[in-house]
């Protein structure tokens, strides 16, 4: 329980599992609506994508990170989401 505050705490004020984020560019979930794919800008001016899975659990119910794009990130946010494509097989389903 303390362990899904604290995420919820760092999505909040901007940070990504650890990585400080400035923007968020783009959100997609899937069709089901338990799995969502973030595109961020992130401070030293790249950008990454992360995979959260919605955890519905009755005394949990929230979203805990998934996979996540490299370390060093991308140079644009289109680059992370092509990443973010080949990395979430599920992401073909609902982007044209």
């Amino acid at each position: 329980m303390l362990k899904n505050i604290r995420r919820g705490l760092f999505a909040l004020f901007g940070s990504v599992e650890n990585i400080d984020v400035d923007a968020v560019v783009r959100t997609v979930y899937d069709t089901g609506g338990k799995l969502r794919m973030g595109i961020y800008h992130r401070v030293n001016g790249t950008y990454t994508f992360q995979e959260e899975v919605y955890n519905d659990k009755l005394l949990e119910m929230c979203w805990e990170p998934g996979r996540v794009g490299p370390a060093a990130g991308f140079d644009s946010p289109e680059a992370a989401l092509e990443a973010a494509r080949a990395a979430l097989p599920w992401l073909k389903f609902v982007l044209e």
